[in-house]
């Protein structure tokens, strides 16, 4: 049965952070099987501090602490254990549906917070865990509940989340790559790493594009997917193209005057690296041309802001560098950013480079976006490409460039010099 709240076992004043966790946990387990730890912290303590004061963020934590100690079942116990933290522990009770019974609780937390100078709004987050499932100890169950709640509170606050190996272990890694995404950038332990490029009519490469790779000390080599949204939230990115910009001036040397170098551009690193790039002091830093230059920008960008979007590709073009407009085909406004801006690329999405050998429909699209490229006079270059076969459509098509596996993976610096020197020379 799902535990319902009755009078609380512990009276509201009585919820203190000096209590023993461990006596309790133990009890629970030794006197009913088992027990639930039930870890709550309130969301937005911070900005209650900020805004009206540390006497009105004391209040509510003491507030809040009643609330919980009066919605405790009987038999159950809770703790503030910090600031914004509770905890509470629950004998466990046959067939108890936790999930339900954290839901309710949850609502009755959240409800208005009557202070002396103001009614507040506050949500909370609750994360379980259960005995001996997830541990038999309160240090392990006070873990694993910290790990839910914390996974709870990534999905926006407000919610109730069950401690879960796969997805708590996530979240715990991305909260350590966290807190060493700035040392990492200060120790230089993001490197480039480099995709060929390659025209369709020679068979040669003549541009690679400039992809970020993390050499952690512990994990080893940590592919975007796995940092770029945690360095986009501490607003990291344009830190991070800085420093492989920087980099990509030195590998430039040992590869052929006339290759190209694309950077992925993102909204929030855009116009940092906009202002890096065309300071006069860089323009021809180490002998680098800012020809060799190339900036993707994607749809995002323009519909954030179309003025900024401007503005880049006339200072990209003032330098002698090129914009190209990436993912080409999966938005909404792309003919009219075509038409808007002078974009001197674009590129086709993978997807459909993917789905043109089976998909007529697919096919055309491919055939159409060619067709408008060319007649507004950008290049094209057609990403995923993974087979023969596609290369030779996408040639007979008049595609310009293409780039995926079958030409080669990312690869680091030492191995692209190797094909640089071989002619720079790939399967036709």
């Amino acid at each position: 049965m799902t535990p319902q709240a009755g009078a609380p076992a512990v009276q509201p004043e009585t919820v203190r952070s000096n209590f023993s966790l461990t006596r309790v946990v133990a009890a629970a387990i030794a006197v009913a099987g088992g027990a639930a730890m039930l870890v709550v912290d309130i969301d937005g303590l911070r900005r209650v501090h900020l805004e009206f004061g540390e006497r009105a963020a004391a209040e509510l934590r003491n507030q809040f602490g009643r609330r919980l100690a009066e919605a405790s079942p009987p038999g159950g116990q809770s703790w503030c254990l910090g600031n914004d933290e509770f905890a509470m522990v629950v004998p466990a009770l046959a067939g108890a549906l936790w999930t339900e019974f954290a839901a309710k609780l949850l609502e009755r937390l959240c409800k208005p917070f009557r202070l002396p100078a103001t009614v507040l709004d506050i949500s909370a987050s609750i994360g379980i865990a259960l005995a001996p499932v997830h541990g038999d100890s309160a240090g392990a169950l006070l873990h694993a509940g910290r790990l839910a709640v914390a996974l709870a509170k990534a999905e926006g606050g407000r919610a109730v989340r069950v401690f879960d190996t796969k997805l708590c272990e996530a979240a715990e890694t991305r909260a350590s790559l966290r807190g060493a995404l700035r040392p990492a950038l200060e120790a230089g332990e993001f490197v480039p790493y480099y995709q060929p490029i390659v025209c369709l009519r020679s068979g040669q490469i003549t541009g690679l594009e400039v992809l970020a790779r993390w050499n952690h000390p512990r994990r080893g080599l940590l592919a975007p997917e796995q940092f770029i949204a945690i360095m986009e939230e501490q607003h990291l990115c344009a830190d991070l193209s800085l420093a492989l910009l920087r980099q990509v001036v030195v590998d430039s040397k040992w590869f052929p005057g006339g290759w190209t170098f694309a950077f992925n551009a993102s909204p929030g690193q855009l116009r940092g690296l906009l202002e890096f790039i065309t300071r006069p002091d860089w323009l021809g830093h180490d002998g680098f041309d800012a020809r060799r230059l190339e900036l993707e920008l994607t749809e995002t960008i323009m519909i954030r802001d179309m003025a900024l979007a401007r503005e880049v590709i006339a200072s990209m073009h003032r330098i002698g560098a090129k914009a190209v407009l990436d993912d080409f085909g999966t938005g909404f406004a792309n003919v009219s950013i075509l038409h808007e801006l002078p974009f001197d690329k674009v590129k086709i999405d993978r997807g459909f480079v993917r789905d043109m050998m089976q998909s007529a429909r697919a096919a055309s699209c491919v055939r159409a976006m060619l067709g408008l490229a060319r007649d507004l006079g950008a290049s094209v270059v057609a990403e995923g490409v993974e087979d023969a076969p596609t290369l030779w459509r996408l040639r007979a098509m008049g595609c310009d460039f293409a780039q995926g596996y079958y030409y080669a993976p990312p690869l680091p610096a030492e191995e692209m010099r190797a094909m640089a020197g071989g002619g720079g020379l790939v399967i036709a």
